[in-house]
């Protein structure tokens, strides 16, 4: 008879003894998961102003990749029309409200528009390269990095009506120049949208493209442009605020006042003479 029969104890073999000792062996204490997130915050914290500023690169790519889009169809629009660039109506003087150089990131006006000669000059400015086909989406239009109140998603049904207000997130230069090939190289005819901060997609600098055909990055060096931007677009401050703007990316960062000699730079103005910015 099996000893365990007459002793009417049972004694588990050496192997099942071990197993249950492993099971029920002690969890991880307060202390272990306390050590384990603390090192996982400092992780976070070493990691995650990288990782921001790879995804803002990335984005900064996109944006500049939709930004020569833009202006490869401006190319093709001035080739196609003796060497002009699309006109706009808020770049018009009507005597009254003068002309609105913050609000051309503007492509479609409202049909009220009192400028308006006609209801066909409601596509204005960059949005003639959409209206008639030089650019297939919309989309090209609008920048990853913008965080202000004119994302893709506000606009993307607008394109598909035949009316409404549209804004995008790039800004056009109405030139006093009607040619192109007339316009000094420096002068810049493209850059991310200036209406507002919030219009200021990138913050650090911006993508812009020049009569010259190229299409480089502007640091906003000390933040000058961006604290020279309003909050309300509708003041002569926010006109001076853009005016700023394309001087100091016509010069590099290198000027940002319109005389002509300025003592204090030592730099002259490359667009002085030849383009006048409203």
């Amino acid at each position: 008879m099996p000893k365990w029969v007459e002793s009417r104890e049972y004694e588990a073999p050496a192997k099942t003894r071990n197993a249950l000792v492993v099971r029920t062996g002690r969890g991880f204490s307060m202390v272990d998961l306390l050590v384990s997130m603390s090192v996982l915050v400092l992780l976070m914290t070493f990691l995650l102003p990288s990782l921001t500023a790879a995804q803002e690169s990335a984005r900064r790519v996109r944006c500049a990749a939709n930004l020569r889009s833009i202006s490869q169809a401006l190319v093709m629009y001035a080739f196609d029309n003796e060497d002009r660039l699309p006109p706009s109506v808020l770049g018009r003087d009507d005597g009254v409200r003068g002309t609105e150089p913050q609000n051309m990131i503007f492509i479609r006006l409202q049909d009220e528009e009192p400028r308006l000669a006609s209801v066909d000059e409601k596509w204005d400015g960059l949005g003639i390269l959409f209206q008639q086909r030089y650019l297939d989406h919309p989309g090209v239009f609008y920048c990853p990095s913008h965080h202000g109140e004119h994302p893709y998603s506000r606009y993307a049904e607008a394109f598909l009506a035949t009316s409404g207000v549209i804004a995008g997130n790039y800004h056009f230069r109405h030139s006093t120049i009607q040619y192109l090939s007339d316009m000094d190289p420096s002068t810049t005819l493209l850059a991310d949208g200036m209406r507002t901060k919030l219009d200021y997609n990138h913050r650090t600098g911006n993508n812009m493209f020049r009569a010259d055909l190229s299409a480089p990055w502007f640091t906003d060096t000390g933040g000058k442009l961006f604290a020279k931007l309003t909050d309300d677009p509708s003041g002569a401050s926010a006109k001076e605020a853009v005016r700023f703007g394309w001087l100091l990316m016509d010069t590099d960062g290198k000027r940002s006042t319109m005389d002509t000699d300025d003592p204090e730079e030592g730099v002259p103005n490359p667009v002085a003479e030849v383009i006048k910015p409203y």
